[in-house]
């Protein structure tokens, strides 16, 4: 799909695929069951198997997300799409080329036909936050919660990356896999409600999050049959806590360059001063440095935490994923 609109400015995906919609190229067809949300998975090119589920009331539909209603999430290189069952819209996050996560809604009413409506402050309030590298960004989060969704504390201050260690990660998310070496946090929740939690630091310290771990089924806990896939993979979750982070790596470096470049050129203006022959001060250069050296760290997983053993998820979803990788004349890919 197209990420440069009729000006020959890149734009998002979402936003190219409005436009195909409006020019009669693409058509999404709506599903009386799972409304527009097939379609679009297709439309997207973003693959079933990345399904997963998180049961936490932690984004914008929390009364309508739970235990036995968890949050789906799909993504592919570009896009996030969220689905809460019985909800009135789908939630998207779409990666801009400058501008970072881009937030839309879909309605899920046939009667109207598919239009993407952009949306700003109320997504920005989580999305755009020290936690997003103070960029309108994407995370993954690690909550304990109640036997309602509803949050108890943070398990794992932040957002979720590579550094994590493994036992901190995926609280508040159904996980189906099974791994060798430390467990994840996934798949438990507190039976108390977070209102009868006094202690809650004490009662972290003494929570047992490993209690679940080698889950390979969900239909004995929810209804798996209302959703397009019945796994939560976790090969899946773990390229998404990468990917997520390095989406809000790259923003962030984009944006410190373009900070650094008008620093530049105010200095210029007021001082007649020319930069260097390499084109920048070297104020400028510090700044850019230390942004793509982050940036490529983080591509690179450096501080990586480590698994311990073999991981394996439940859906075809590892497969998928590195037959999707570009590849040279050789057929190599990363």
């Amino acid at each position: 799909m197209s990420t440069v609109g009729p000006d020959g400015e890149p734009i998002d995906p979402v936003e190219s695929l409005q436009t195909l919609i409006e020019a009669g190229e693409v058509t999404l067809s709506y599903d009386p069951v799972t409304g527009y949300l097939p379609a679009l998975l297709a439309a997207l090119d973003i693959p079933l198997s990345s399904q997963t589920l998180v049961f936490s009331r932690t984004s914008l539909q929390t009364l309508d997300i739970a235990p036995w209603a968890p949050r789906a999430v799909y993504f592919n290189d570009d896009v996030y799409v969220g689905m809460v069952q019985e909800s009135p819209i789908l939630e998207i996050a779409s990666i801009d080329p400058d501008d970072g996560a881009v937030f839309y809604t879909l309605a899920q009413n046939a009667e109207d036909g598919p239009r993407f409506s952009r949306e700003g402050t109320l997504c920005l309030q989580c999305h755009e936050s020290p936690v997003t590298e103070k960029v309108p960004g994407v995370l993954v989060r690690s909550t304990l919660t109640d036997r309602m969704g509803s949050m108890v504390t943070v398990l794992h201050e932040g957002p979720v990356t590579d550094r994590t260690p493994m036992n901190q990660r995926f609280a508040g998310w159904y996980v189906t896999g099974t791994q060798e070496g430390p467990g994840h946090a996934g798949n438990v929740w507190a039976p108390e409600t977070h209102d009868e939690i006094d202690d809650k630091t004490r009662y972290l310290e003494a929570f047992d999050f490993q209690a679940q771990n080698d889950v390979t089924r969900l239909d004995d806990r929810f209804d798996t049959s209302v959703y397009l896939s019945p796994h939560s993979d976790l090969v899946a979750l773990l390229v998404m806590t990468h990917q997520t982070r390095v989406h809000n790596m790259i923003t962030a470096a984009a944006t410190t360059a373009a900070d650094a470049l008008r620093q530049q050129e105010a200095i210029v203006r007021s001082t007649g001063e020319e930069p260097p022959a390499d084109g920048l001060f070297p104020a400028a250069r510090g700044m850019i440095d230390h942004a793509v050296d982050r940036l490529v760290r983080e591509m690179m997983f450096v501080g990586e935490a480590p698994f311990g053993g073999r991981v394996r998820g439940t859906s075809a979803f590892a497969e998928e994923f590195q037959a999707r990788g570009p590849k040279d004349s050789k057929g190599r890919s990363l």
